[in-house]
């Protein structure tokens, strides 16, 4: 718009298109508000700069390019660095476009600094690398064979059992997060006792119908073949006398059962007897609220209840499922995954990038703080 001799703007419809600048010679970078320190790259030598740099940013930076340029060409540097005002480059010769990096940890501004970049080296992946299984929600046991090795069995029920996972202060999805967890950390311990230290890395599903993998770390994994050896079969709802259910029945006829009660869960057995039960009831943190007394008639239990304090108080429902032996074979299947293993030679790597996110390494350092450090990446 212009303003006529009344004071009205007036819009004028004609355009001016800026020249490009040729080669590089005029060039604009800016801060984001909450950026403070970083480094200006040209070509494969940077300058750094922090947030005290900043006030006078235009003349340090000036200063600093023009310290590594060298002769045949020069800077001038104006502005303040920001969206409002953009730091300009003015270069007298045809140059390098510039990167600005920012974030991470500031550095020594007065320093020239030079990269070395190099892309890692992508491997075929050997076979049986990455092993895909999938079992039954009933499965409460399953036994490994690495090979032609011994058969390794991991027991998930003494696992989801362990009062350390604390499952009764987790919503639904997080419970069932750390119980996958839990189970795939007794899987990785079962084999790398068999097999060897830090044999496997195991991984969780991604959703509820996606495999569970098994990576192996050596150079020649073998064939691991998994079977169920127990399952439990289907969960029923205790009987109860009263509406309060102080006074509720079940029965068990299987060599092992498998009882609930919030939270808690035990395992019944041929060696279970009116007093471990007790003992073992007493424990659970759900039944806090009441006295118990149990009784037995052959296979036929019954667990009264009586309130600790509120007379009125109406109780929860115990369940109880049946444990059996299976013979089950599943099958697994070979993982191909892209880019699954890349080799690096340099020993002197600053910053390791995986995609647009870096962090420092120190290739010096252990293989174990690495791969920590690799980790702590979002996107790995």
């Amino acid at each position: 718009y212009q303003f006529d001799a009344s004071g009205a703007p007036i819009l004028i419809d004609n355009v001016e298109v800026a020249d490009v600048s040729v080669d590089n010679q005029i060039q604009h970078l800016a801060l984001q508000t909450y950026e403070t320190h970083g480094v200006i790259w040209y070509g494969n030598q940077g300058v750094a700069f922090d947030q005290s740099d900043l006030p006078n940013g235009a003349a340090l930076l000036e200063a600093r390019l023009n310290g590594l340029l060298g002769a045949g060409n020069s800077v001038s540097v104006t502005g303040f660095g920001s969206e409002d005002s953009p730091w300009e480059f003015v270069f007298t010769d045809s140059a390098t476009t510039l990167e600005l990096v920012t974030g991470g940890t500031p550095v020594n501004t007065a320093a020239v600094y030079t990269r070395t970049q190099d892309v890692a080296t992508l491997e075929t992946a050997q076979a049986n690398l990455r092993q895909d299984f999938s079992w039954p929600s009933e499965a409460v046991s399953l036994q490994f064979t690495y090979g032609s090795g011994a058969p390794i069995t991991v027991d998930f029920l003494s696992v989801v059992m362990d009062p350390a996972l604390e499952l009764d202060t987790l919503s639904p999805t997080k419970k069932a997060e750390r119980i996958a967890q839990a189970k795939a950390d007794a899987i990785k311990a079962a084999l790398d006792t068999a097999i060897a230290p830090d044999a496997v890395s195991v991984v969780t599903p991604a959703a509820g119908t996606d495999p569970w993998q098994i990576v192996f770390h050596s150079a020649a994994p073998q064939a691991l073949t998994v079977e169920v050896v127990k399952v439990q079969k289907q969960i029923q709802q205790a009987a109860s006398d009263n509406d309060q259910n102080s006074v509720q029945t079940f029965t068990t006829t299987a060599i092992e059962t498998q009882l609930w009660f919030g939270d808690d869960t035990l395992v019944m057995d041929g060696a279970t007897t009116v007093a471990s039960l007790t003992t073992a009831l007493e424990s659970f943190a759900s039944l806090s609220n009441a006295t118990l007394l149990v009784e037995k008639d052959g296979v036929d239990w019954t667990i009264t209840l009586t309130p600790v304090s509120d007379p009125e108080t109406v109780f929860g429902n115990f369940f109880f499922a049946a444990l059996e032996a299976s013979s089950q074979s599943l099958t697994s299947s070979e993982v191909e995954t892209a880019n699954s293993i890349q080799t690096l030679a340099h020993n002197d790597i600053r910053t390791l990038w995986y995609g647009d996110l870096g962090v420092n390494i120190d290739f010096n350092g252990s293989a174990a703080a690495i791969e920590t450090a690799i980790e702590s990446l979002d996107t790995v």
